[in-house]
């Protein structure tokens, strides 16, 4: 089977210091994950033996304690960036000194709705790195397709998208945090198609219910570039090209 055109980028959620199954969005509930990958590893190995199975040219990476409490792992982040791959890490980014500090080390910055207040908060994380925007990504967090969005920020997605375009980032992530390892499939595809026919220059990722290589393959026909991937690697749906 030949590479799919749309990249598979495999997503890793920590919380606790393990990593979790997310499932719909449900925080409270995420547990440690079930896989057929050996859970008896710890977290880095874990991640270091999918990378080698996988060979992806990227990976994510949300730490939800960062997300949630504002509690890094900042010698966990030192370790992952000896990976043979790009990482984007989304760690709740709030302060400027923050994206500096993740992209000094070599990450590439996840920067959140959820964790923004709004579009000039936005807007003062990005100045700060006007000259590596290729590596900030905004993420468009959804449930069931509605905006998780603070007070400031519009609630309808395509009015947030423009936005975001207006401050100059061109890479985008349709997260549907609903579909998030529900394997129902995808959600997002009109949403990214959409916006995409706005604005030929996005890059768009997209997340939420990905279960096989040929669900990832479609997404292609609606403009997006990667599918963010957990549930289907960790339970076989998706495996290794070589292992088809």
């Amino acid at each position: 089977m030949d590479r799919p055109h749309v990249a598979l980028v495999p997503v890793f959620d920590l919380y606790r210091g393990q990593i979790v199954h997310a499932k719909a969005g449900n925080r409270s509930e995420y547990q440690p994950v079930v896989s057929r990958y050996s859970t008896r590893q710890g977290p880095f190995e874990l991640i270091t033996q999918i990378v080698s199975d996988f060979l992806p040219e990227q990976i994510y990476v949300a730490d939800l304690d960062g997300i949630i409490h504002s509690q890094y792992a900042w010698d966990f982040y030192a370790k992952l960036i000896r990976l043979p791959c790009s990482i984007w890490i989304d760690l709740g980014i709030q302060e400027p000194q923050q994206v500096r500090r993740l992209l000094d080390l070599g990450f590439n910055v996840i920067l959140g709705l959820e964790s923004l207040t709004g579009p000039a908060h936005l807007q003062e994380l990005v100045k700060e790195s006007i000259s590596e925007m290729s590596r900030l990504r905004f993420s468009l967090d959804l449930v069931q397709l509605q905006p998780k969005v603070n007070s400031a920020w519009p609630r309808d997605p395509i009015a947030i998208a423009e936005q975001v375009f207006a401050t100059g980032l061109r890479n985008l992530l349709v997260l549907d945090l609903a579909q998030v390892g529900t394997s129902q499939g995808i959600s997002t595809h009109w949403l990214c198609q959409r916006m995409k026919a706005l604005h030929s220059e996005w890059d768009i990722w997209t997340g939420g219910g990905i279960r096989t290589w040929q669900d990832l393959q479609q997404l292609s026909q609606y403009g997006v570039s990667a599918g963010l991937v957990a549930t289907s690697i960790h339970n076989g749906s998706i495996l290794p090209i070589s292992g088809i």
